[in-house]
Order: structure tokens, then C-alpha cells, then sequence
């Protein structure tokens, strides 16, 4: 029972995590640009290869052969001849490397935004602690408060320790 709940709530915050990622107005802009990119590139290509390049029937073919080009799969089936539809080939193999990265910066900030947003609360929360401590026992109160931060750190990384692991109380300036 403990383990399905775990489960589920690693779940749900993965979901909550994706939405927010899905709905990131960067994430959009880099959609809309990747796709007016690849349809563009198709288009040009079709208009450039159409009577030229005997693997190029149809604008699908062309949609296809943008798609892979910018995914970087690249199947062959279906490659420009003509000089122009090569430059756009290689813009096509340029923008698509740089989406790709795009997008897998995105996902992992997604991924961690909301815990460097805690780690950052947590220092800020033991800095405003420190200066309330008295300089000649701030060395004891230092190494308690990061055994603390330690402890609260690694039962975020095992939800089932969650019951056992001290937490760091908000400071007056926080609960308010």
C-alpha cells in the first residue's frame, strides 16, 4: 500500500511537471517555429524538386522528407538533388539539431524547476536562521542546521522515509 502511494504521487507529480512544461509559452513558440519550419521546408522543396527528383511525387513526399530531415532520422528515401533544396537540407539539419536541444533543456528544467525552488527557499530559510544565532554559536548551530537540510534533502529522494525526516521550519517572514 505505501509503495502504490509513492507511486501514485510520483505519478501525479510527473503529470503536474509535463503540464506545466506543455504549457510553457517557450515550448509553444519553439512548436509553432519547428512546425511553420518544416512546412516551409517542405513546401520550398517540393516547388524545387517537383520534375526534378524522381522521389519526389507528391508534397507528402517532401512533408516526409522534412520531418525525418529535422528529427535527424533521415531514412533516405527520399533526398534533395538540386542545389537549392540542399541548402535548405542543411538549414533543415541545423534547425533541427538546435530544437532538439531546445526541447530536451525544457523537459529537464520541467523536471527539477520545482526543486531548485525548494532547495533555494531551504538556503534562504537557514541564512535567516544563522543571523539569528549568536556569533559564538553559530560553528554547532551551522553543522546542526546542515545535517538538517541534509536529512531533508534525502527524504525527498526516498518518499518513504518522508514520517522520519526533521523538517526545517519556516521562518516568521515565510508563514506570513
Amino acid at each position: 500500500m505505501r509503495h502504490r502511494r509513492a507511486v501514485r504521487k510520483t505519478l501525479i507529480d510527473f503529470a503536474r511537471r509535463l503540464r506545466n512544461l506543455l504549457t510553457n509559452p517557450i515550448f509553444i513558440a519553439l512548436t509553432i517555429f519547428g512546425n511553420a519550419v518544416i512546412f516551409f521546408a517542405a513546401t520550398s522543396l517540393y516547388f524545387l524538386e517537383r520534375g526534378e527528383n524522381p522521389s519526389v511525387t507528391s508534397f507528402l513526399d517532401t512533408l516526409w522528407w522534412a520531418v525525418s530531415t529535422v528529427t535527424t532520422v533521415g531514412y533516405g528515401d527520399v533526398s534533395p538533388v538540386t542545389p537549392p533544396g540542399r541548402v535548405i537540407g542543411i538549414g533543415l539539419m541545423i534547425v533541427g539539431t538546435a530544437l532538439f536541444w531546445s526541447y530536451t533543456a525544457l523537459f529537464a528544467e520541467a523536471l527539477v524547476r520545482e526543486d531548485i525552488t525548494d532547495l533555494e527557499s531551504s538556503i534562504r530559510r537557514l541564512r535567516k536562521q544563522l543571523t539569528l544565532i549568536p556569533k559564538n554559536q553559530r560553528s554547532n548551530e551551522i553543522q546542526n542546521l546542515l545535517t538538517d537540510l541534509h536529512e531533508h534533502l534525502a527524504g525527498q529522494n526516498n518518499p518513504s522515509k518522508d514520517a522520519n525526516v526533521p523538517s526545517i521550519p519556516p521562518t516568521a517572514s515565510e508563514t506570513s
